[in-house]
């Protein structure tokens, strides 16, 4: 099985490299904004207790190593070499055995990756029984569809195929915030059938405003939220919870590895499959080139 590259044998000569232009802006925007800092350092913990006991825990598009920061222990991967974390890692060709990973968590990750249902049935495979995905992602309400398909630059289309969002040839950077309550929420694509089959079920989907997050400017120069008010805009959230249904902004979304029938029949067919047979030809099974997860 491929082995995860370790960072210190990736070359980290990225000035040609856009996004880790992006990723330093997104570093000295995080250290100059002590209010950003107080509303992600919420998220953290919101994520990692909603995380089961078994261990690793592995963290997907860490990216500026935020979360990494905050909790060490945490395994830091990320599609393209960065100084801030701990192995390169494709999250459509996850390079862990079956049922080694104890969690898998992911910071605004699930609505930039290309093949939505490969990372999760390579998930459900890497995770141990009762192990997790625990997503922070942006939610379109009608207010938030309205924000991030016309104010938020990575823009929301609602009129994709959750399981094939990109049409084109995306960027690491690119992204779709629309997916996320497609995938999780609205059962016309049938998604939750397909990802159910692959041995995971939707634990726990909360939404919440966000208004603080907003507030803060997130990754952009501005701010209209000193640090000082930081509990003041946690009001806000906290009031405008009740018409959340309207105006969430974001999401924590739990997935649960589980035994399934389904997914045993699914993994017994599937060995029947591509068992070769004594007259057939053998030919190799293709890799799917690697994406940004």
């Amino acid at each position: 099985m491929e082995q995860p590259r370790d960072v210190s044998e990736s070359t980290r000569a990225q000035a040609a490299d856009p996004g880790s232009a992006i990723l330093e802006t997104h570093r000295a925007v995080w250290f100059k904004k002590a209010s950003l800092r107080r509303i992600y350092e919420s998220y953290f913990r919101t994520i990692l207790d909603q995380c089961g006991p078994d261990r690793p825990i592995v963290e997907l598009g860490a990216g500026p190593g935020f979360l990494k920061a905050f909790c060490p222990e945490i395994i830091a991967t990320d599609i393209s070499p960065t100084p801030w974390i701990d192995a390169v890692v494709d999250g459509c060709r996850l390079p862990y055995k079956n049922e080694s990973v104890g969690n898998i968590v992911m910071m605004d990750v699930f609505h930039h990756i290309a093949r939505p249902m490969q990372f999760l049935e390579e998930a459900s495979r890497a995770l141990s029984l009762g192990g997790r995905i625990v997503m922070l992602e942006p939610w379109t309400s009608p207010l938030g569809y309205l924000f991030y398909r016309y104010i938020h630059h990575e823009g929301a289309d609602q009129n994709v195929d959750p399981r094939h969002p990109f049409a084109h040839e995306k960027e690491a950077f690119d992204g779709n915030a629309a997916l996320p309550k497609m995938f999780f929420a609205d059962t016309k694509h049938g998604t939750a059938k397909d990802f159910n089959e692959g041995g995971l079920r939707l634990k726990s989907l909360r939404t919440f405003p966000a208004a603080s997050w907003l507030l803060t400017g997130g990754f952009r120069p501005y701010s209209l939220l000193p640090v000082s008010c930081v509990p003041l805009a946690r009001c806000l959230d906290a009031a405008l919870t009740p018409i959340k249904s309207f105006c969430a902004l974001r999401a924590i979304i739990v997935l649960e590895r589980t035994t399934s029938a389904i997914r045993t029949q699914r993994a017994t067919n599937l060995q029947s499959a591509t068992k070769p047979r004594a007259d057939a030809p053998m030919f190799p099974r293709s890799n799917p080139e690697a994406k940004k997860a």
